[in-house]
């Protein structure tokens, strides 16, 4: 977990960044290079088309920044604004199930739809457990919730979740376990569904 040293110099590089600095805006970039790129690069796994989101959420982050109320809930601020270029992205590729998206990886979807799991017969069954998946989830309260959506739609770290909400890291951990767990129960139990916690 980073020390209350660490946390203090990237707020402090935030502000400054904010408020016009030239070299704390270029280290704020390297900053959000670091934790942002595995994310992009791995939801769309082509190098260029990364570079390009990455230089989108650069000058979205930038240009948003004076908007920016509070330090707290920055990273997940970010990541959010990466999500959306990705998103954008596919949505011009039109490639369909962009509400599967923030839920669960290409990789995983077709194992999904295997009969390990649902066997579903049609895209109806496919459409009726994303229903029932989201209404799960939106059964999640407060910190439970917005860790889950921190976890899963951003995937940012328990480290910067910890750091956002002000948490442990392993209070961050045991909430995400805890509404991955919820929802998976009451897919399994409620609506029918295999073994889903795999995906959560």
């Amino acid at each position: 977990m980073r020390t209350l040293q660490q946390k203090r110099e990237y707020v402090g590089v935030i502000d400054k960044a904010r408020n016009g600095d030239q070299h704390a805006m270029e280290q704020l970039i390297e900053m959000i290079r670091r934790r942002v790129w595995p994310f992009i690069y791995k939801r769309v796994r082509h190098e260029d088309i990364a570079a390009d989101l990455m230089q989108e959420t650069y000058l979205a982050v930038l240009r948003k920044l004076p908007e920016l109320d509070n330090t707290r809930g920055f990273w997940q601020w970010v990541f959010t604004i990466a999500r959306s270029k990705i998103i954008d992205h596919i949505r011009r590729r039109n490639v369909r199930d962009l509400t599967w998206f923030s839920a669960i990886d290409s990789a995983q979807l077709e194992d999904l739809m295997s009969d390990k799991y649902i066997s579903p017969a049609s895209d109806m069954a496919f459409d009726e457990f994303m229903l029932a998946f989201q209404q799960a989830r939106s059964r999640l309260h407060g910190r439970a919730r917005r860790i889950f959506t921190m976890r899963m739609d951003l995937h940012m770290t328990y480290e910067d979740i910890a750091d956002d909400l002000g948490c442990t890291i392993p209070a961050a951990r045991v909430a995400f376990m805890r509404a991955r767990k919820q929802i998976a129960e009451e897919l399994t139990h409620n609506c029918g569904y295999g073994p889903c916690e795999k995906f959560f």
